[in-house]
């Protein structure tokens, strides 16, 4: 005779009286994060939210806040966690990277019911100043490769690297995604698939001769010592890191005695911006290479003094052309 193994056991009729109102924001924040990976965001993105995210808890845990879900976030809040990153220093850059991430968190937010208020639009951008961002010079970027230990797999390596973003404008990401089969080295071309891209739209990117022969022969040391596909490796063979990349760009800056100016992976993408457009080349291409949508963000790459427009301006004025 079977027993029923029910028996006894509380039936679940109704559903629970859990209300949006109740959640907490790491609750809401997960479920944004699981919307953001639906859509397909890059695994980049998805860390940056999470990153950013975890700022803006913990500020409420020190100082207090009696905030305990999602509901009762307001912008008076947002707004005193806004000034107190603006106290501790930080760049204008820094807080709006911050703030964007935060606006689209609360907009989720109050899309699915979770705030009573849409309080990202009461949030605005911190305003900052136009074409401010100082530009490794030819000088700088000399000094920086010369202290690189060629002779040394990891400083060969970097010294590549350096290459191929000051030839390209590569974004770090790019290039520590780089494999084997996207360089071909007799057409001396680089193919980005959409696949390994920011804006998800392939490209095309032209090598000079020197940088082409140099991914060449990192590649066939590559093949001696780990025969694996991708081109920038580790010391155990494994995919460099970008966050690696930047720590040992540091060191390098700080042994060659660059100051007053950044050095990161995307500083080089700049310099090559600037560097491109003063050595004659036009803003159409180079917008190819750089894998931008629009020509407004090739004008923030480019940046250029008011000694850099003299000297273009020298160079090509119509008047330098009149025979009078």
């Amino acid at each position: 005779m079977r027993t029923n193994q029910f028996k006894g056991k509380k039936q679940v009729v109704k559903r629970s009286n859990l209300k949006k109102e109740s959640y907490s924001l790491k609750e809401v924040h997960n479920l944004f994060i699981t919307s953001k990976k639906v859509e397909g965001l890059r695994e980049r993105t998805i860390s940056d939210h999470l990153l950013h995210f975890g700022y803006f808890l913990k500020w409420l845990s020190d100082v207090n806040s009696e905030i305990m879900t999602c509901y009762e976030l307001d912008v008076i809040t947002v707004r005193n966690y806004i000034q107190f990153m603006e106290d501790k220093g930080l760049s204008p850059v820094t807080r709006n990277v911050r703030i964007r991430t935060l606006k689209c968190f609360l907009k989720f937010a109050h899309e699915e019911g979770f705030l009573p208020e849409n309080i990202s639009q009461k949030i605005k951008i911190v305003k900052t100043d136009k074409d401010t961002l100082k530009i490794l010079t030819d000088e700088e970027v000399t000094k920086l490769i010369k202290v690189i230990d060629k002779s040394s797999y990891t400083g060969f390596r970097d010294f590549v690297a350096i290459m191929l973003m000051v030839d390209t404008g590569m974004r770090s990401v790019e290039v520590s995604s780089l494999t084997v089969d996207m360089h071909d080295f007799n057409n001396m071309l680089i193919y980005l698939p959409g696949s390994k891209v920011k804006n998800r739209i392939g490209r095309v990117i032209p090598l000079s001769s020197q940088t082409n022969k140099l991914l060449y022969q990192l590649i066939k040391e590559n093949e001696i010592f780990f025969g694996e596909k991708h081109v920038f490796l580790s010391v155990y063979g494994t995919p460099f890191q970008s966050k690696s990349f930047r720590k040992r760009l540091v060191t390098y800056k700080h042994k060659a005695g660059i100051k007053g100016v950044r050095v990161s992976p995307h500083s080089f993408r700049h310099y090559f911006a600037k560097s491109y457009v003063l050595g004659g080349g036009d803003p159409f291409s180079l917008q190819k290479i750089l894998g931008h949508s629009d020509m407004q963000m090739v004008r923030k790459y480019i940046q250029m003094s008011k000694s850099d427009v003299k000297i273009q301006h020298n160079r090509y004025s119509p008047v330098q052309r009149l025979k009078l």
